[in-house]
């Protein structure tokens, strides 16, 4: 059985993670403490990043930026920029590190994010390209990015209804002057904690972008 939590000291292949759940939720299940999603929250994970996934995800941030600073808000253990650095990202995550009290399980930072506020991040480095994984639930934060008019923002957890930030995202975006697109050829390898054994998948990968349709 493959251990939590997987991609501190490599990047799994995205059939290796596909095996995990189907190992967990269907084919050596004991109870309720071996699930997927229970060993995800237990160690704190939301999105699982697996090679193909961070691959694809730096082709999309080169054809947008080029090497342009790329800005991770939200970035937790900072794992996605840490793996987005070693493909040739020039990436900084920040987080303001609030949610590293609201348990009292261990939260271990592998990566090097910056503590301070996202929209002062937003602020201080003036990116081009916002990076947000899995905004804090019924938190407007998505929102507010909008409001600084970044040219892009890929907004990745489950979408309108799901369990990832405000419903007012899906439902001003395009008021805010943007449109917005998944990203299919990342969401190929997207899998997060509430996935499962059958296939069901419930996070997207979505870019956000200034419509000049409108303008």
């Amino acid at each position: 059985m493959i251990p939590f939590p997987f991609y501190y000291d490599r990047l799994p292949k995205f059939s290796e993670l596909v095996h995990a759940i189907h190992e967990r939720d269907y084919l050596t299940l004991r109870s309720y403490e071996d699930t997927w999603f229970t060993m995800c929250s237990r160690n704190n994970i939301f999105q699982v990043w697996c090679d193909e996934y961070i691959d694809e995800l730096k082709n999309e941030i080169k054809k947008l930026v080029g090497d342009d600073l790329v800005l991770e808000v939200c970035a937790g253990d900072g794992m996605l920029t840490h793996w987005l650095k070693e493909k040739g990202v020039n990436i900084i995550a920040t987080d303001n590190m609030s949610w590293h009290n609201k348990d009292k399980r261990p939260i271990k930072l592998y990566g090097q994010a910056i503590a301070i506020d996202a929209i002062d991040a937003i602020k201080k480095f003036k990116p081009r390209l916002i990076i947000a994984s899995w905004v804090e639930y019924g938190s407007t934060l998505d929102v507010d990015i909008l409001k600084e008019n970044p040219e892009f923002f890929i907004n990745i957890g489950e979408r309108y209804g799901g369990c990832t930030g405000s419903e007012l995202l899906w439902e001003s975006y395009d008021k805010r002057g943007y449109a917005s697109k998944e990203l299919e050829n990342v969401d190929k390898y997207n899998l997060c904690r509430t996935d499962d054994a059958l296939g069901v998948r419930h996070s997207s990968t979505t870019l956000f972008f200034v419509d000049t349709k409108r303008s």
